[in-house]
This record gives structure tokens, C-alpha cells and sequence, in this order.
């Protein structure tokens, strides 16, 4: 007889085994999240970060400002500086990382930061960048991770909440 074809993978299976105190999820409209709380006596502060599957490798020529583009932007949405301690957007070869460290008290600002970041491609001009971050900077592209004291269930419905209404994008996503 004939071998039998591989089963391709799965997805949406995870590729190693996360730790227990990870919740992980898939919204309706792709976005992706990992939560993990940790007891206020252990981490004074919460990190929260959004990341794209998209990068320096997915840029053109006519779209070398979007790095750029992307600190600039983060800085003016979030108020916050390029210094050591806290880090804004990167850009690696194949991921965009925008990520702050919040008080307590700035947590649902810090949410709606993220969500002015998350729809950056809503607020541009027709140009070469814009066309990049509407191409990759889509829900389903997107990762969020929360760490920090705030509790699981309460972070996750801030994750909804934030996210959850970003309209889903009908067009597959681009391979890498």
C-alpha cells in the first residue's frame, strides 16, 4: 500500500507546553492573548506588550520609515520616552514589539494606548507605510501579553473589551 500523508500540524496548536499559570486565547477576530498573573508581593508592576507578526524582513524599499514611524507614534500615544527602563516599538526581523510597564492606576489608560496602537493603520494617509501596517498590523497578526498583579479573569475581559472590536480582516494573511 501507498504510505499515508502526513497530518499537517495543527495551527493553532501551541509549539511547546506553557507553563500552567499561562492563560492563552484566540478572539473571534484573531488577535491572540498569553496572561499570567503573578501575587502583588512578587511583581510590583505589570508589563503589557502587543506584538505583530511582522518585521524589517516585510518592509519594501518605500517603507523603511515605518520603525520610524512606529516610535514616533508610540511616543505620542503613550507619552513615553526612549530611556532604558522602558521600552517602546522595536522592530525585529520578523516581529514589531510595542510594550510598557504600567502602575496600577494606569492600567485602563494603558489599555486604551494599546488600542490607539493596535488601529495605527486606521489614522494614516494612503502611503507606502500605511500600506505595510494595514497589510501586517492585523488582528491576526496580533499577540497580547499582560504579566503582573492584575487578576487572570480581569485581565482577559480588558484584552476583550480592547480588542475584541477590532473588525477581523477578510483577505488571508500574508506568508512571511
Amino acid at each position: 500500500p501507498p504510505p499515508a500523508k502526513p497530518t499537517p500540524p495543527d495551527p493553532d496548536a501551541p509549539l511547546f507546553a506553557l507553563d500552567p499559570s499561562i492563560t492563552t486565547g484566540r478572539l473571534p477576530n484573531g488577535v491572540t492573548y498569553y496572561v499570567q498573573a503573578h501575587p502583588p508581593d512578587e511583581l510590583p508592576s505589570e508589563d503589557l506588550a502587543l506584538s505583530f507578526a511582522s518585521g524589517t524582513a516585510d518592509l519594501s524599499l518605500a517603507q523603511s520609515d515605518v520603525p520610524n514611524l512606529l516610535v514616533a507614534a508610540v511616543r505620542t500615544i503613550t507619552n513615553e520616552y526612549p530611556i532604558a527602563d522602558r521600552p517602546l516599538a522595536k522592530m525585529f526581523l520578523d516581529r514589531t514589539l510595542i510594550a510598557t510597564e504600567i502602575e496600577d492606576e494606569d492600567r485602563d489608560d494603558a489599555f486604551r494606548r494599546m488600542r490607539r496602537v493596535a488601529t495605527l493603520d486606521t489614522q494614516l494617509v494612503a502611503s507606502p507605510v500605511a500600506d505595510h501596517l494595514r497589510t501586517w498590523h492585523r488582528p491576526d497578526r496580533m499577540v497580547v501579553i499582560a504579566i503582573g498583579v492584575a487578576a487572570t479573569a480581569e485581565t482577559v475581559a480588558r484584552i476583550e473589551r480592547t480588542c475584541g472590536a477590532l473588525p477581523r480582516k477578510t483577505a488571508a494573511a500574508p506568508e512571511h
